[in-house]
């Protein structure tokens, strides 16, 4: 076969050249930070302060570097801890933030004047104006903080618009500011250790939120959804008009609720089809977990746990449309942190939970189980689960690494192919952000406590977000029929949503067969380093190409696959084994059957 050479194509290279000038010049700005868990985006950043380190009097919250970062919206700061420690729990740490950068301004502590005084242990702070101090909660300043699991660094989010009683926090005619950060507990640390805090200054940098769709992409994807619903609300004749919205503006596929222990399945599914009219099935084995479904219930259970709160199984007949059954389990550990009667803490009940989960997906995959699934089924995992105490249980979610080995029986990798669980990680629409959970009345600032996690060896995902009705634009809203406070009237929690796509595709609409065709999926992670994984789906057998070009279209990296049969394929870059630096690039397949070349191009990014 006479392969195509990429290398001398000029019309090629004009083609990566223009898209490469229509996408955000990354590396001309400021990254665009998100608190995602994920800290690479901040690779491209440079350190605002290294503290010195061992330098607390005592215990082991230990102050590292700081990073200070901005996008037109938000202030953005990042700090380490050295130890792990939860942030919103049984800290002294405070955040001292010099809004206009005058001494003689705020309070006066070390050198600076600072607006703000923010607790994260107490959750709460002062601001500080001409007219007086007044006590301030996360809302006030428009904070976020991520992640809410134990960490050694965090990440947050202050919003440049905040105001305090119509005083604004930041004056736009100012460019400068200054943080400190100080435990004001017995450890003492301070950063940094010579007074006037780190200066920053405000750059115009250009915002590049990660892409989501409300409406599904295709009709061949099965679009997921969990939702804590707060209390019954669903049911609640005086909050229906916004879960009604929301519901019709998401037409979820599979919905898992949380929270309706005094809702029965027949009044759940009843709720949903005066939404969304149509056959629905439900299931609700215990307590206050209810699943609704497009597709059939073959059968549901509880996963039972030692002593503590169960979760529940529910296996969904898809063969008609998918080929496939799916195995979806509901769950909602245990929340906050506290003890009980018998000295069990909330952290511990939550970990026996997940722990128990990936015990029963095991057993599921290797038939010793009260359910047995053949090789390849889709399984998701989804629920508010209350991570907000030691960053082992999502751990233990994607990994498999079981905590109670003599309970719950030996670790494992759980995605068919032998690796972890995938994450569908959601956008808060329209934020830097991947927050589920938010209360303006409540005393934890927003986090993400609600998680989707899936097989992703055997189905992709194609699309997810967090649905925020308060950030959205007017013309989404107006798009969608949403109303600006619906999210926030209907719940504390927002509603998680995913769409996948399965590997056969049995659809009567009148669309391209995509599974089945040649198709190359964005790359997760994208930034990355160093390491990302793409997935290919090949129409017959082919020759296939995979090629890595710089932005102006030279080719830097080719990897011949042979010939492959129809099918899905993944495959990964790792920008070491390669030797390419931070930069876009655009990664490249092309396969070749009967002297027929069809090719796809997406572009990459590197953040080291």
């Amino acid at each position: 076969m006479q392969k195509l050479q990429w290398e001398s194509s000029s019309m090629f290279k004009n083609i990566i050249i223009t898209i490469f000038l229509l996408t955000t010049t990354l590396f001309s700005q400021t990254s665009q930070i998100l608190l995602d868990e994920n800290f690479s985006d901040w690779n491209n950043i440079a350190i605002s302060y290294s503290d010195t380190q061992n330098d607390q009097a005592s215990g082991s919250l230990d102050l590292g570097r700081l990073w200070i970062s901005n996008d037109s919206e938000y202030l953005f700061i990042r700090f380490e801890t050295g130890s792990e420690i939860l942030l919103q729990e049984e800290n002294n740490l405070t955040l001292f933030l010099d809004a206009d950068n005058n001494p003689s301004t705020g309070t006066s502590f070390s050198g600076i004047g600072a607006e703000i005084k923010f607790n994260f242990g107490d959750k709460r702070g002062y601001f500080y104006a001409t007219t007086g101090s007044s006590e301030i909660e996360h809302i006030d300043i428009g904070l976020i903080s991520s992640p809410t699991v134990s960490s050694n660094q965090f990440e947050l989010a202050i919003a440049r618009n905040a105001q305090i009683g119509g005083i604004p926090l930041f004056n736009n005619s100012l460019n400068t500011l200054k943080v400190l950060l100080k435990d004001e507990g017995s450890g003492g640390d301070q950063l940094p250790n010579e007074s006037g805090g780190v200066q920053y200054t405000f750059n115009n940098s250009i915002e590049s939120l990660p892409s989501y769709s409300i409406t599904k992409l295709s009709n061949n994807h099965i679009r997921v959804m969990t939702y804590n619903v707060e209390n019954d609300g669903l049911l609640d004749d005086g909050s229906k008009q916004y879960f009604e919205r929301i519901i019709k503006s998401i037409k979820p596929d599979i919905i898992g609720f949380e929270e309706l222990s005094a809702s029965s399945a027949d009044q759940v599914k009843s709720r949903i089809e005066e939404f969304l009219p149509g056959s629905w099935y439900s299931s609700k084995p215990d307590y206050d977990r209810v699943l609704v479904s497009k597709y059939q219930i073959q059968s549901s259970g509880i996963i039972e746990t030692i002593d503590y709160y169960p979760s529940d199984y529910f296996v969904l007949d898809a063969q008609q449309q998918y080929g496939v059954n799916i195995l979806v389990i509901v769950t909602h550990p245990k929340c906050c942190n506290q003890i009980d009667n018998s000295g069990v803490s909330s952290d511990q009940k939550r970990q026996t939970q997940i722990d128990a989960i990936m015990s029963f997906i095991r057993k599921a995959k290797d038939g010793t189980g009260a359910v047995t699934i053949p090789q390849n089924t889709p399984i998701i995992v989804l629920g508010d689960m209350n991570f907000v105490g030691d960053s082992q249980q999502p751990t233990t979610l994607l990994t498999g690494d079981i905590q109670n080995n003599g309970g719950y029986g030996p670790d494992f990798t759980p995605d068919w192919d032998n690796t972890s669980f995938d994450d569908a990680k959601p956008i808060t629409t329209g934020l830097p952000a991947t927050f589920t959970n938010y209360s303006p009345i409540g005393d934890y600032s927003p986090g993400r406590l609600d998680y989707i996690v899936f097989t992703g060896a055997v189905m992709s995902l194609e699309n997810s977000f967090a649905l925020f009705t308060e950030s959205l634009s007017q013309t989404e809203l107006t798009q969608n029929g949403l109303l600006i406070n619906d999210t926030e009237n209907a719940s504390d929690h927002i509603p998680v949503v995913a769409d996948f796509e399965m590997g056969k595709v049995n659809s009567t609409e009148e669309e391209e067969q995509i599974p089945l065709g040649f198709r190359v999926e964005q790359n997760y992670p994208n930034p990355f380093n160093p390491s990302t994984r793409f997935n290919y789906y090949l129409l017959e057998t082919s020759e296939v190409r995979i090629l890595l070009s710089d932005a102006l279209g030279k080719i830097i990296y080719t990897k011949d696959k042979g010939n492959q049969s129809s099918g899905k394929y993944t495959e990964t870059i790792n920008a070491n084994e390669i030797g390419i630096s931070s930069g876009v690039y655009f990664l490249i397949v092309d396969a070749e059957t009967n002297n027929k070349m069809v090719t796809s191009a997406k572009k990459i990014v590197l953040l080291k």
